[in-house]
């Protein structure tokens, strides 16, 4: 687990404003099923990746993002929306990808 914590500490990275087209697109988010509202923070997390346009959300939560239900979900509202297509993936993932 040290490895693991030790390189994701060398991932730079952004901090991303909440907006109002991340409100909207987590009431969209909520509307269609992908997550409820009690995971409105997880919902956040993926509205502002996806209208920030960034290429992968890293989480260990298998609950509600690193899952088919939620991957296939947001890839969904992505085409709909005719936004970018974003990864949704566990960091051990990321790891596997750099070795």
């Amino acid at each position: 687990m040290i490895f693991c914590n030790q390189k994701l500490s060398e991932i730079q990275y952004t901090n991303l404003e909440i907006t109002d087209d991340v409100f909207d697109l987590v009431d969209e988010i909520v509307d269609i099923g992908i997550l409820n509202e009690k995971s409105f923070e997880d919902c956040q997390h993926i509205a502002v990746a996806v209208l920030n346009e960034c290429d992968v959300i890293i989480s260990w939560n298998f609950k509600h993002l690193v899952n088919i239900k939620t991957i296939q979900g947001v890839r969904k509202i992505t085409q709909l929306k005719g936004l970018k297509d974003i990864e949704i993936i566990n960091p051990m993932t990321l790891l596997e990808m750099e070795v």
